[in-house]
């Protein structure tokens, strides 16, 4: 799935689910998008795939049940590229 690449850190994966029309505003159970996996991701600050998923339309201030906003799982993370990239 588009969130499980996009935490994963996995940006040709990213890419084609992309191409082949994963959406970007799908959510899990919790209300995470993949905007949210790949801003809190436990591989690394996921930068690129943050940048791209914006690109297609992600909603960086998209709540989830929790009301957790992708600024909020990166901020936990200590990710300031990716806080920088969901302010603009």
């Amino acid at each position: 799935s588009l969130m499980l690449a996009a935490g994963e850190g996995q940006l040709q994966a990213v890419e084609c689910l992309l191409r082949l029309g994963a959406s970007v505003h799908a959510t899990d159970h919790l209300g995470f998008t993949a905007l949210h996996y790949a801003s809190g991701a436990f591989w690394g600050e996921q930068v690129a795939i943050v940048e791209r998923l914006i690109a297609a339309g992600a909603d960086v201030g998209q709540a989830s049940k929790g009301d957790l906003r992708p600024t909020d799982l990166a901020r936990e993370r200590g990710y300031r590229e990716v806080v920088a990239r969901l302010a603009k």
